[in-house]
Formats: structure tokens, C-alpha cells, sequence
């Protein structure tokens, strides 16, 4: 062992994105010390920053065409995907995804921009002209006037008749741009569509500019109804330019006026002079009354409209885009009062063809519930789901009670997981149903309203009323029907084999005593001692026979004496001697010595199995020749004449010796 290590210091380099390859400086590092990641041994890597170590050009999609544009983005390829970009440079129209760009320059367009360029005609192409994408009557471009077809174009006649209808208009001011109208020099006239209906030169505020209605005859035909709506043409004499005007600066007779429900309900005038109108003080010219004077109405102005054309005819609508008035709030078809994405006020419709004025979107997603097929996001379409705001109810497709999105999914988006009939709900024996809809939850054949536990095999039922559950054979996790079936017959251990377990059998070894008094409830041959001779009142039953056997007192054991108590407490040959220290416990006529003269005690009193509780006799324990208390047996002198009976030659007569 080396201090520190010095000897085995190896160098390692920084392998920051994880390809193997290090970089920068090395540090030497002892073996215990390596970092387990995030180094390597060699010094290789080119781009720590980028795992492939090769890179890719992107190139901005806008149009969605799958096809890209302008300058290249040079990215590692370890990234695989950029929102609203490309690998491509192949768009040729970046801002038309179906890159079919008519000669008006509208997408997908019909070369709708053909018409009468001129614009001094009444029937103007001003749109066009206006976006610089006006084709002439022929549907050629052109450079000036002078080589454009105008054979379509159709001019102002500012001729009228005199009517017996008439009307006198008094305004306070004509406005060219701005600019008051030259009194006496500039002209203003009225009209009824294309029809001239009175006008003139303008004379000031205090000169009426007569309007002529239709009084029945036929030069008078087209000419103004009452409550018809005029409007006015301003001529710029000095320059022969003719002007649509407006009422009081607000071209209320091409739609501009806002609608009811759209937020704020404001437009901007088209003289961009700040006043902003709403749907209350937005006003047309004044409606066509018979001998009627309409006094000091306000001012009729050329104005330059959203566009910056003076006279020009386009406004703001509703979504604050600048339009004519057949595009009227184009970017509001569903007329729901919420703009589509692409309107100048910023809103994003997310039902773009279905009125939603609410703007409801359950899931979040880019499409709001009128117009989305799926609601939740649980990939179930609306139309079958069962809840279609809530992602974890859908369907029940394999009729297992459970929905099949219960597991999977949960609250207003699902995140297009989608259901799944393998995990729709607990399914405790795995057979493919749920428990909701599982009549059987444990498979154990035994229905889940009536089982004790449905979800354990291992209980069900005690059909025959033993104590013990007729599953209780079968493992608690054993879920197989084909090996879970109650069992009547094997539902417990049952010792004497009477077809009652034992858990509820009062006597489990049929020997008619009940167990909580059985000495051994599991053993015939044990059970009690009601005659407390300590022998067992059963002991007469072999341990193995169950057949039905009862305690017997008088045949609870071997008894010598025949007195009815049992040897096993017994004085067993009554002969009043402990059994132990009775020399011969079975034979009354043995029992002891006690007087120590070699014959039993109870030699003479008592004979056989029963002495009767006589009793040991120490002065009648056997022949005594000389009646010197000693007898014979263990008499050394039995006729006490002084010699030893092994020398007598009559040991029982004393004259003999």
C-alpha cells in the first residue's frame, strides 16, 4: 500500500455527453476514486455537446407544407424533432402550403384580382389595386393605364332627374383628406347604388344638397324609397378624382360599425384620429324622408380608409382586420363573435367553423368541445364515450362491469394513452374480469353474494355447518378454478374422522367426552378420571379407535386386588404396604421385613392378590420353634440350645444338639 495512491493514479478526461469520448484537461484519479460516470480515458471527443458528434440543417416551416425555408439552423443530431421546422430547403412558396399562389398573389386563389383597374371607375377593382395584385379586365397585368383593358369598367353618370320626391340634406362641412371641400368649385352627389339621385356643386353649410326619390314615374325608376340609405361621391375638381365618402369620418355604409357580443365592441376611425366608435354612435347617412330637411348633419368626408386609400372603401371590421365589405369578418366564420387565429385583434377561435362563443376546451388541447371529436383525450370519440369530459370513463368494450379507462387514465386529458381492457379495474383471480363485474372474485366457484370472503379461496362457505370454511383446503392465493372447489368433506383436520372438522367438532376424538373437558381431545384412550384413581377413565380404549367409546371407571386400568381402583393409585394387593416399598405389590402375602428377622411381615396373615387391608404382622410373620420372636427362617438357633442350626443335628429340639 503506497500513501496516497501516488503509484496508481491514472488520467481521465470529461465525457460530457456520454459518448465515450473525453475532452479537456486530465485529472489523475487513485482506482476508488474514478467518478462511476461522466469521464473516460481518452481525450477524443470533437463536440462534448453533442453525443452523435454529426449535426443537421432545419429550416423553418411556416406554412405547415412540410417543406422548408430560408436560412439553415445547424443542429447536433442527437435531436430528433423541431416544432415547425424541417431537414428541407425545397419551399417555394414558404407562406402557401399548397404553394399554388395565383397571379393575384393569393394562395390557393382563382385569380379573383381581375377587373377594372381604373380608378376613377365606379365598379373600381380597389381591393387589388389596393395590394398591388390587380390584373385588368382581361386578367393581364399591366404597367399603366394606358395598356390595361378597362372594357369592364363602368363610370358615373352624375345626371339625375328632377323628382316630385326630394329630400334636403344640409351638412356642416365637406372634407376631402382633411381638408375642407372648395365652396363653389368642388362638387359632392348622391346616390342610390349606382344611381345618381341629386347633387351638385358644393355651396357651403347653408345650401341643401337636394336628394330625389322615386315619385312613380319612369325617370325617377331606382331612385330612393323612404328609409332608403344614401350615400355620397366627393369631387376633387382640381383633379377631376372622384371619392366615396363617409359619414362624420365613420363608413358606416360598408359595414364597419362593430357587432353586438364581439369583445370591447370597438373600431377605429378610418381617419385614424383616435375616436373610436361603438355599435351606439356608429351611424350611416341618414335615411331618405319625403319633404323632408335633415339640418346641420355633420360632415361628409373622403377620408383614406384601413388601406391608406383615400376614398377607399375598406374598414375594420370585427376582428379588427382591414377589409371590404365582402370579406366582413372573414376571419369569423361561425359567426360565433370569436375571431380565428390570423385576425388582427389576436384571438384564435378553436373551433374555427363552429360557434363557440364560450371557447370550452375540456382537454386543453387546440380544438375547443363543439368542434372536437374527442373531448378528454382518451382517444374514445365523444359520440361512444360514456363520459366525454372525463378521461378515465370511456367504455366497457370486453363487458366486464369496469370501464377500460378507469387504470389509465384520469381528469380532462388523457394524453391520448387510450383504454385498455387488460387493466380496466382490480382483478383480484386474474381472469380477465374485473371484480365490479366478476360474479366470482376469488374463482372459487362460489358466487361473491353469498361468499364469506369474496376475495380469498381459501373462504367461502360452511355448507355443512361444521365450523370450518369448505375452501379452507385450498391456498389463499390459489386462483385456479380448476383446483378451487368447496369441499365438504375435506375442509379441516377432522381426528376421528366423524366428517366434522375439527375447529368445530366438540369431540375430536369421539370418546364422548367434549374437548374443553378431554385431557387429550385428540386421544380415545385419554380423557378424564372422574373416580381420581389416576387412571385415565378411558385408558381401556385403544388410542386409535375413534369408533365411539365412553369413559369406564371400573376398566380404567389393571387392578390386582379387584377393589376397583386401578393399580396405578392402588395399594394393589390391599395388604396396607405401600406399593413402594411392598417387597411384592400383586401378592398380599409379601410386603416387608420391618422387624428385620428374614421372614415377611405379611407371610401369615394374608395369601393372593386381595390381603383384605390386614396388614403386615411382625409377631405372626412365620414358625418361631423357640417363641423367641425370631422366626425360623431368619432364626440362626430355632430351638435356642445354644448351637447353630447349620450344627444341630435337631435344630428344633433343644435335648438334641
Amino acid at each position: 500500500t503506497f500513501h496516497n495512491c501516488n503509484y496508481y493514479r491514472t488520467n481521465y478526461y470529461v465525457d460530457a455527453d456520454g459518448d465515450g469520448l473525453g475532452t479537456g484537461d486530465a485529472t489523475a484519479y487513485c482506482p476508488a476514486d474514478v467518478p462511476s460516470s461522466g469521464v473516460s480515458l481518452n481525450d477524443s471527443d470533437t463536440d462534448d455537446a453533442c453525443f452523435s458528434n454529426t449535426y443537421q440543417d432545419w429550416y423553418v416551416d411556416a406554412d405547415g407544407d412540410g417543406l422548408g425555408f430560408g436560412d439553415a439552423t445547424n443542429l447536433c443530431t442527437d435531436t430528433t424533432s423541431v416544432d415547425g421546422s424541417v431537414t428541407n430547403n425545397d419551399d417555394t412558396e414558404p407562406d402557401c402550403a399548397t404553394n399554388d399562389t395565383d397571379a393575384c398573389g393569393v394562395c390557393a386563389g382563382s385569380n379573383a384580382c381581375a377587373g377594372c383597374v381604373d380608378p376613377n371607375a365606379s365598379n373600381t377593382n380597389l381591393e387589388y389595386l389596393v395590394n398591388n395584385t390587380a390584373l385588368d379586365c382581361s386578367a393581364e397585368s399591366y404597367t399603366d393605364l394606358d395598356d390595361a383593358d378597362l372594357s369592364c369598367c363602368v363610370y358615373t353618370s352624375f345626371s339625375f332627374n328632377q323628382s316630385m320626391n326630394q329630400s334636403a340634406y344640409f351638412f356642416s362641412d365637406v372634407k376631402i383628406d382633411g381638408v375642407s371641400a372648395e365652396v363653389g368649385v368642388d362638387e359632392i352627389y348622391a346616390f342610390n347604388g349606382d344611381v345618381c339621385v341629386g347633387g351638385g356643386t358644393w355651396n357651403g353649410p347653408n345650401v341643401e344638397i337636394m336628394l330625389m326619390g322615386n315619385d312613380g314615374e319612369q325617370f325617377t325608376t331606382g331612385y330612393l324609397q323612404e328609409g332608403d340609405i344614401p350615400t355620397f361621391k366627393i369631387i376633387d375638381a382640381s383633379s377631376g378624382l372622384q371619392y366615396d365618402a363617409v359619414f362624420n369620418g365613420v363608413s358606416g355604409q360598408f359595414g364597419d360599425c362593430a357587432s353586438e357580443g364581439y369583445p370591447g365592441n370597438l373600431i377605429s376611425s378610418l381617419d385614424d384620429n383616435g375616436v373610436t366608435m361603438t355599435t351606439v354612435t356608429c351611424e350611416t347617412f341618414p335615411t331618405f324622408q319625403n319633404f323632408t330637411a335633415h339640418w346641420d348633419l355633420g360632415t361628409a368626408e373622403a377620408v383614406k380608409d384601413c388601406n391608406g386609400v383615400l376614398g377607399g372603401n375598406a374598414y375594420i371590421d370585427d376582428c379588427s382586420d382591414c377589409v371590404f365589405s365582402d370579406g366582413h369578418n372573414a376571419n369569423d366564420p361561425d359567426d360565433d363573435t370569436v375571431c380565428n387565429a390570423g385576425a388582427v385583434n389576436g384571438e384564435a377561435d378553436n373551433c374555427p367553423d363552429t360557434a363557440n362563443t364560450d371557447q370550452a376546451n375540456n382537454d386543453s388541447d387546440s380544438e375547443g368541445d363543439a368542434c372536437d371529436a374527442d373531448d378528454d383525450n382518451d382517444t374514445v370519440a365523444d359520440g361512444d364515450d360514456s363520459d366525454p369530459f372525463e378521461s378515465s370513463e370511456c367504455l366497457d368494450s370486453d363487458g366486464d362491469g369496469c370501464d377500460d379507462c378507469s387504470q389509465t387514465m384520469s381528469g380532462p386529458d388523457g394524453g391520448n394513452v387510450g383504454p385498455d381492457t387488460s387493466n380496466d379495474g382490480l382483478d383480484t383471480d386474474s381472469d380477465g374480469a374485473c371484480n365490479v363485474g366478476d360474479t366470482d372474485d376469488d374463482n372459487d366457484t362460489v358466487l361473491d353474494d353469498v361468499d364469506l370472503d369474496s376475495l380469498d379461496p381459501s373462504v367461502c362457505s360452511d355448507l355443512d355447518g361444521d365450523g370450518c370454511d369448505d375452501c379452507s383446503q385450498t391456498a389463499s392465493d390459489n386462483f385456479d378454478a380448476t383446483d378451487v372447489n368447496p369441499q365438504v368433506d375435506n375442509d379441516g383436520d377432522d381426528n376421528d374422522s366423524d366428517g366434522a372438522c375439527d375447529l368445530g367438532d366438540d369431540d375430536d376424538d369421539n370418546d364422548s367426552v367434549s374437548d374443553s373437558n378431554d385431557t387429550d381431545p385428540f386421544d380415545p384412550s385419554v380423557c378424564q378420571d372422574l373416580d381420581d384413581d389416576s387412571c385415565d377413565d378411558c385408558s381401556g380404549t385403544n388410542a386409535l379407535d375413534f369408533s365411539g367409546t365412553y369413559p369406564d371407571t371400573l376398566n380404567d386400568g389393571d387392578d390386582n386386588d379387584s377393589d376397583g381402583a386401578c393399580d396405578a393409585g392402588d395399594d394393589d394387593d390391599n395388604d396396607t404396604v405401600l406399593d413402594t416399598v411392598d417387597a411384592n405389590k400383586n401378592e398380599s402375602s409379601v410386603c416387608e421385613d420391618s422387624d428385620g428377622d428374614g421372614c415377611d411381615d405379611c407371610s401369615q396373615v394374608m395369601s393372593g392378590s386381595d390381603g383384605q387391608n390386614i396388614g403386615p404382622d411382625t409377631d405372626n410373620d412365620g414358625a418361631d420353634n423357640d417363641e423367641d420372636g425370631g422366626c425360623d427362617v431368619g432364626d440362626a438357633d430355632d430351638d435356642n440350645d445354644s448351637v447353630l442350626d447349620d450344627n444341630e443335628v435337631d435344630q428344633f429340639e433343644a435335648s438334641i444338639c
